[in-house]
């Protein structure tokens, strides 16, 4: 039945916030919880059902918004994933501008996804990345046409086909996760692509560092030049300064002078700046590089 609203301090409105507030308060004890889990707020990103996989699932939240969502007994990180069927989805989301470094992410994590009817947890599968190759190729296959995809879908058929059922409403224990998929595999795997991902971060950083050091030079050989130019009429002035005026203009003149030596030094200084940072970004640029190598390698090793 839908909600009539009451009269205000009226009978139905002190029941209503009685019941809230004493709701709230147990929402409170859950957030305890949750933040023992490293879940900062259960009502963002999905935060209480995180919580509850974590718990069936025996691991803990991996700190911060970005990136995976839960790490086993054994270090290894999991995408967790939730579905809720009331609302007539078929599959679960991933990302609104997947792109292949977003692919390479979930290539190197196992995957759990709970399927909900509204807020009562049904079911949990366990997935590993291997069981979505085919999956992910196709996505790979689409991004040869655009740079990203909007939010592309894995089915919750692939789900129930490819993915190990772990729990079930109604059984007291989920089997646990380690016994049905080897997840210390994976951690080299994870770590060579958090090397990579760190490696291309530092690239990008020196290339913005370059780009900033060419402005400021630029800037410093304009300003360079202005000066010089200014000393050329200063020095006519002086030289063509009456008796009365020579004094004075000559004074100017070695004002000048002065802000353009000045000036040549800034350039000077911002050369060499530049010239560290053009060598910093080969060496980040390498090491990218040398990362990238790596977690293919890496990568190619996992899925023989």
């Amino acid at each position: 039945m839908a909600h009539k609203i009451p009269e205000y301090k009226g009978v139905q409105y002190v029941t209503d916030k009685t019941t809230v507030d004493i709701l709230w308060k147990q929402l409170k004890t859950l957030q305890d919880v949750a933040e023992e889990f490293g879940i900062e707020n259960i009502f963002q990103d999905n935060g209480a059902e995180i919580l509850q996989q974590l718990i069936y699932l025996n691991m803990k939240a991996v700190p911060g918004r970005e990136g995976n969502d839960g790490v086993d007994i054994n270090g290894c990180e999991w995408e967790m994933k939730s579905l809720d069927v009331s609302k007539g989805n078929s599959g679960i989301t991933t990302n609104h501008h997947l792109n292949a470094d977003i692919i390479d992410k979930y290539k190197t994590v196992p995957w759990s996804v709970a399927i909900y009817d509204r807020i009562h947890l049904k079911k949990i599968y366990i997935v590993g990345s291997k069981q979505l190759q085919a999956t992910f190729q196709d996505w790979e296959q689409q991004l040869r046409k655009v740079k990203s995809l909007n939010n592309p879908k894995i089915s919750l058929v692939t789900i129930e086909e490819q993915g190990d059922l772990i729990y079930e409403e109604g059984w007291d224990f989920p089997i646990d996760p380690m016994e049905v998929l080897d997840t210390k595999p994976y951690i080299p795997l994870q770590k060579a692509y958090f090397v990579k991902t760190r490696k291309q971060r530092e690239a990008i950083e020196a290339e913005h560092v370059v780009v900033k050091a060419k402005k400021a030079l630029g800037d410093a050989r304009a300003e360079c030049a202005s000066a010089e130019k200014e000393v050329q009429e200063k020095e006519n002035a002086a030289q063509n300064a009456s008796a009365a005026e020579k004094k004075d203009a000559e004074r100017a003149y070695k004002r000048a002078r002065q802000k353009a030596d000045r000036s040549k030094k800034k350039v000077t200084k911002r050369a060499e700046k530049l010239s560290r940072a053009d060598a910093d970004k080969v060496v980040a640029d390498t090491e990218a590089r040398a990362a990238a190598e790596a977690f293919a390698v890496a990568l190619q090793e996992f899925y023989k």
